[in-house]
């Protein structure tokens, strides 16, 4: 029996923790005999090589900003289903709110909770018109989340213990745990020790710095205002990499000027090479369905520290989570 597979995401790329579960799910289901597989997306990476046998659907919506691009997409992809005929696949799996006619949904962050946290975050620090725009995004996401988890029910997984107690609390659906993969090839203590010397020299280390790395946008979420706060008190030898594509105007909003301890790195397909320069990686988070940076850099024998909000926590030693912060 051969079955017949639709994959609906905007973009198949290495950029991000959701990206990376995302294209290791494509390459499992590519690489089986059993499998023909279609993906619907607007863009796949120069750097993937969809392997196996299938086919790709270039979407391409009418470009928008922001939210309204987000909106443009559901409705390109649906229509790019329903052209193909949503009755002629036995699965259609969509890495998050991709649509609506997706049978099998991984939610690798709930809105639901992205909104109430967004809102924690208002009460915290000034709001200016991208804050506005970021809760309207949240608020109409969560709103698009409950219509497509209400409808004919897709069977739902996620990524981690504390990400289904979210989804059930929020929707009342019971999901399915997946453990997270990690590619030992790429995060492993050889390529730690392999790349640290070079990734230490283009930061300008010294032996006796102590580098923290923190992976992500969101930065209230996932607390880098606690790290900042903590770089200011202890100053150097301690530095601290945010990795993130966010603009640097946002963090300075919400936590003041960076004190020169402090430095934002692009986020890069090679995160690796950032993991090796690491005396640590953190993720003080408020609020998370998983981490998936924690746990490459565990699998490269960096140590880690995350907080017990952290939907990784699970998947890591007691020693690794702190399980209260002062939010």
């Amino acid at each position: 029996m051969t079955w017949k597979i639709a994959v609906v995401a905007p973009r198949i790329d290495r950029i991000g923790g959701a990206e990376q579960i995302l294209l290791q799910d494509i390459e499992a289901l590519a690489s089986r005999p059993d499998v023909e597989l279609t993906v619907v997306t607007t863009s796949v990476a120069p750097d993937v090589e969809l392997p196996g046998h299938g086919r790709v659907i270039d979407v391409q919506p009418p470009r928008a900003p922001g939210l309204l691009g987000t909106l443009a997409w559901f409705r390109a992809a649906d229509a790019a289903l329903r052209r193909l005929g949503p009755g002629s696949f036995d699965r259609i799996y969509a890495p998050g709110i991709n649509g609506t006619l997706a049978t099998h949904v991984l939610l690798h962050a709930c809105f639901a909770e992205q909104r109430e946290l967004h809102r924690a975050a208002r009460r915290a620090r000034p709001w200016n018109a991208r804050c506005q725009s970021r809760h309207v995004r949240f608020v109409a996401l969560a709103a698009a989340e409950r219509h497509v988890l209400a409808g004919p029910r897709p069977a739902v997984a996620t990524v981690s213990p504390r990400a289904a107690r979210i989804i059930e609390q929020h929707h009342g659906i019971e999901a399915r745990v997946l453990p997270p993969i990690i590619d030992t090839r790429r995060f492993s203590p050889q390529m730690r020790a392999q790349l640290r010397a070079a990734g230490r020299a283009a930061l300008e280390l010294t032996d006796e710095d102590r580098l923290v790395v923190a992976v992500g946008n969101a930065w209230h979420s996932k607390g880098f205002d606690l790290l900042i706060a903590a770089a200011k008190n202890v100053g150097r030898p301690l530095r601290l990499a945010l990795v993130t594509t966010e603009r640097p105007t946002h963090l300075q909003r919400m936590c003041g000027p960076l004190p020169e301890n402090v430095t934002l790195l692009p986020l890069r397909p090679d995160i690796e090479a950032w993991y090796a320069a690491a005396d640590m990686v953190a993720l003080p988070s408020r609020g998370e369905t998983l981490g998936l940076p924690p746990l490459e850099a565990a699998a490269m024998g960096v140590p880690v520290r995350v907080s017990g909000e952290a939907g990784c926590a699970h998947w890591l030693p007691k020693s690794s989570v702190v399980p209260e912060l002062s939010f």
